[in-house]
């Protein structure tokens, strides 16, 4: 028989599965009957609301449209649903999609369990009841964090934990940025590691703004370039207020886009772009076009110059490694515990170090920090 907390979980996962499939109810009634079940979409809608319970037979049948294993339904763990993806989507197969998913889902059960395990579970301090449209929700987010127009976001990273958001770092080699998503009745979102410190303040941006634009809370009323466009002006605005990008393009001068890049976190063709799109726009064609020749010429189209500093989502590892460093669990118990391996532990937490230093330490330091870990086995 399954678990309380089995059963509790069917209605969530139904739904979950659904709407990852982009099915009506009443699709999925239909897509039945042509294998021979007949189950009203009034039904199915029940059990999605809990009001009743699907039999053996019937959990199979609906599982079997949604391409899942029956014991996925039955999971007592925390349901993750409601997926967003930044990618470039052309080149990424819903299959590996899917595949990153649950490896995300892998690492977000273990940052829970952890948090459990500890007694420091992530507390919000920002309230997520923000309306408006991109421009005005990144203007109420600072207001919110107590951030000025004219002051850059210290950490983004930060900001999205204050509105009790867990953030994780899963490396990928698929064309995927980052995702956010629904974890149990709260939010979550999943970055890729790889990417360059401007770029991953950008993501962590962009995730945080599908989370306020309600993107992970239902199926998809507009088209995956329109939910992308939406996020990416709420992150631009967030990151760099208007005023301030007007500031940069008055003198049209590299040298101030530069400064502005190393001091707000933000990728000078980001700004580019963004001044020479959208209602105002603060460079004409040909000006555009004179500083895209500029970064052509200068080989900035690959590798801008300007150092923008580490925000990277180290929560769950700094946790880790404090818990293991007071045998809470010990690393030999890490897998029973957390359901990770050690070595993957291991590797999380010396890739933080690494990320956090920049890039800058690497051999000797890497060793380093595993036999810290290690000694206190």
């Amino acid at each position: 028989m399954p678990k309380v907390g089995a059963i509790q979980n069917i209605p969530h996962r139904l739904r979950c599965a659904r709407d990852s499939r982009k099915l009506t109810t009443r699709e999925v009634s239909e897509r039945l009957a042509k294998r021979g079940i007949r189950l009203s979409h009034t039904s199915i809608a029940k059990y999605e609301t809990g009001e009743s319970l699907p039999s053996v037979k019937s959990l199979e049948a609906i599982a079997g449209i949604y391409e899942k294993p029956v014991s996925w339904f039955l999971d007592p763990g925390t349901p993750l649903a409601g997926a967003v993806f930044r990618n470039l989507p052309s080149r990424v197969s819903e299959a590996k999609k899917q595949q990153y998913v649950a490896e995300a889902h892998r690492w977000l059960e273990a940052y829970l369990t952890l948090e459990s395990r500890v007694g420091q579970r992530l507390t919000q301090v920002i309230s997520l009841e923000l309306s408006g449209t991109p421009q005005e929700l990144a203007a109420s987010v600072r207001k919110r964090a107590g951030i000025p127009p004219d002051n850059p976001i210290p950490s983004v990273i930060r900001l999205l934990e204050d509105f009790g958001i867990r953030t994780i770092e899963v490396p990928t080699e698929l064309a995927i940025d980052g995702m956010a998503c629904r974890f149990g009745d709260e939010f979550a979102v999943v970055l890729n590691p790889s990417a360059c410190h401007d770029r991953a303040r950008m993501n962590a941006a962009h995730e945080l703004g599908h989370v306020l634009l309600g993107d992970c809370d239902s199926p998809k009323m507009l088209t995956d370039a329109d939910t992308e466009s939406r996020a990416y002006e709420f992150a631009s605005h967030l990151l760099l207020p208007q005023s301030e990008l007007r500031k940069v393009f008055q003198h049209r001068s590299l040298l101030d886009l530069l400064t502005c890049k190393e001091r707000f976190g933000v990728s000078m063709q980001a700004m580019i772009y963004r001044a020479s799109h959208g209602p105002e726009r603060l460079l004409n064609d040909r000006a555009a076009k004179w500083l895209w020749i500029q970064f052509a010429k200068r080989g900035w189209r690959k590798r801008e110059p300007g150092r923008v500093g580490p925000d990277r989502a180290t929560r769950f590892e700094r946790m880790l490694e404090a818990a293991i460093s007071r045998k809470n669990p010990r690393l030999s118990e890490v897998e029973a515990v957390l359901g990770v391996s050690r070595n993957d532990v291991l590797q999380r937490i010396n890739s933080a170090i690494d990320q956090c230093l920049d890039g800058e330490q690497g051999g000797d330091g890497e060793d380093q920090a595993i036999k810290f870990v290690v000694r206190d086995e």
